[in-house]
């Protein structure tokens, strides 16, 4: 994380091919990217459906998205979506939530 903070990356991208793998795969680069600044561009699966996150659909849309994050950055501040995710993982992931989350899965086979 160290390394990836010190890149200066502004935007982090989830090229993910669409096929049953990468469905699988969680969004914990949207929450690492979250914690060194970066804004993230992800495919639409409903995995990558959180506040902050930019969508895309497809090649050309991917492209398009890109272009506009690309645009939005100014004079090296956070982008709004940065401040977006970390809003929304601030008041919904918590460790307290993910245990209860945890504690209703093992409830669930009892």
């Amino acid at each position: 994380m160290d390394t990836f903070s010190k890149l200066g990356s502004f935007i982090h991208i989830v090229p993910l091919h669409d096929n049953a793998f990468n469905r699988s795969k969680s969004n914990l680069a949207w929450l690492e990217a979250t914690a060194v600044g970066a804004a993230v561009l992800a495919p639409d699966w409903d995995e990558w459906h959180w506040p902050g996150i930019t969508n895309y659909t497809d090649p050309l849309d991917f492209m398009e998205k890109l272009e506009k994050l690309m645009g939005e950055f100014n004079d090296g501040k956070l982008h709004p979506n940065v401040a977006l995710s970390r809003a929304n993982i601030a008041n919904n992931l918590t460790l307290k939530q993910t245990n209860l989350a945890r504690w209703r899965i093992l409830e669930s086979f009892v």
